[in-house]
């Protein structure tokens, strides 16, 4: 009835011995407790520790997904470092030069997609540019589509022309990624349709996109709206409300971004993301990004991997020592460096790289190191250069990313060293070792 409700009680009886009713029989004291408060707290802890559970859960996976990234880099550095050699060396109109390039653009592509997953483990940082949107839209799309299951179909519907958007493209990836793959999980039986659709969108001083993940006004103006939908099953409003809630899960949003994250992402771009879903009516999200004006100059495309200007190499500039565990890695860094016209030796780890630097003393140009390797790593062997007053230019390597490099760097070298991340073409390596030792700009 109005203004009525349900409480938990907890009922206690007990016997009365004093005291004969009339008629015979027994008294019995009744005794009710309300027992919602602990029942909520009860609930609370259990809640608690299940989300104690998925953190746990979710910092192991990270740690798992950012090591296989390391891995991959490493071994993405020799394939990349490899094919941009092959390149330079063929002479123009080779057959083998169409090849080589589809190759080195798989190659990179790959490289993109290991920085995708540094990201999810927490690896990297944001880095807002100018982004092509419906490039990376169509990137996107071609990243997930193999998830389609074969009784299923993807329908792209994409504008011949998008403003552009204040980005970072791994992140922005990772979001449609894993919103397409949320839908795909949706599907009753692997079957229907899942849709991607773009356009620009105005929104008004009284519009309130994102107001189910609880999203504040978005000021007016114009936005890029990115739609996923799926015809599957929808969502009750009660799942609907805590879509966005941390570690909030239900059997569809088992692959892809968590849509926590997802929101937070776009969120720090200054968007929101939108939900319409009716159960046995499928659901749309739509991503609403700030569009940029339409004349601001995007990100360029991968520059190709080329060799000195007119064929020239410079003289030889000093011995570049190359530290790092991986027998293919040492082996591209010294022939690239052979081809720039470096000299080089290779140690297998830091304690090789020491005793090769106090051999040669004055003739070292440069220290190219690994970070991760055994017996003595990066950081032991920048502390022993500096325990010996050794004061030769470090160009730092590694798999993970400069950020995530540097808060691990003494306060007093951050700055003060190189670094470049694997995988490398011939091209970076080599400007990143000119800029370290002050040579200038690559020829």
């Amino acid at each position: 009835p109005p203004g009525r409700a349900e409480v938990p009680v907890q009922v206690a009886l007990h016997p009365l011995r004093d005291g004969v009713p009339t008629g015979g029989g027994a008294l019995v004291l009744l005794e009710g407790v309300d027992v919602s408060a602990a029942r909520a707290a009860a609930a609370e802890h259990r809640a608690m520790e299940a989300r104690l559970v998925a953190a746990q859960r979710y910092e192991s996976l990270g740690a798992l997904v950012g090591g296989i990234a390391h891995e991959f880099n490493n071994l993405l550095a020799a394939i990349v470092g490899n094919l941009g050699l092959a390149l330079q060396e063929l002479p123009p109109g080779s057959p083998a030069l169409e090849s080589l390039r589809e190759a080195d653009t798989g190659a990179r592509r790959a490289a993109e997609r290991v920085k995708q997953m540094l990201a999810y483990a927490g690896k990297t940082r944001s880095e807002l540019r100018p982004l092509n949107t419906l490039a990376r839209l169509r990137d996107a799309v071609e990243l997930v589509r193999p998830l389609v299951p074969p009784l299923a179909t993807l329908h792209v519907d994409l504008p011949a022309h998008l403003p552009p958007v204040a980005g970072d493209p791994t992140q922005l990836t990772q979001v449609i990624v894993g919103l397409v793959s949320n839908a795909i999980e949706a599907l009753r039986d692997a079957h229907g349709t899942v849709t991607v659709r773009a356009h620009e969108a105005e929104l008004r001083g009284d519009a309130r996109p994102g107001q189910h993940a609880g999203a504040p006004l978005l000021e007016p103006g114009r936005y890029v709206a990115i739609e996923v939908g799926d015809d599957g099953t929808g969502m009750t409003p009660e799942v609907r409300a805590r879509i966005f809630d941390p570690f909030f899960s239900t059997k569809f949003m088992g692959r892809g971004l968590g849509l926590s994250a997802a929101l937070g992402i776009v969120r720090a771009h200054g968007g929101t993301i939108d939900v319409e879903s009716e159960p046995g009516s499928g659901t749309t999200m739509t991503v609403l990004l700030p569009a940029l004006p339409i004349a601001t100059p995007v990100e360029p495309p991968p520059a190709p991997a080329t060799g000195p200007a007119n064929g020239r190499h410079p003289e030889p500039t000093g011995l570049v020592v190359v530290a790092d565990d991986e027998p293919a890695v040492r082996s591209i860094a010294q022939r690239l460096l052979r081809r720039y016209g470096y000299e080089s030796l290779a140690a297998a780890d830091g304690r090789e790289a020491l005793d090769l630097v106090l051999a040669h003393d004055r003739d070292v140009a440069l220290l190219l190191l690994d970070m991760t390797m055994p017996r003595m790593g990066g950081l032991e062997t920048l502390a022993e250069l500096r325990r010996l007053d050794i004061r030769i230019p470090v160009l730092l390597s590694s798999g993970f990313s400069e950020e995530e490099i540097g808060p691990h760097l003494p306060a007093d070298l951050r700055g003060a060293v190189g670094f470049v991340q694997k995988p490398y073409t011939p091209v970076e390596l080599v400007a990143a070792i000119r800029r370290i030792v002050g040579i200038g700009a690559a020829s």
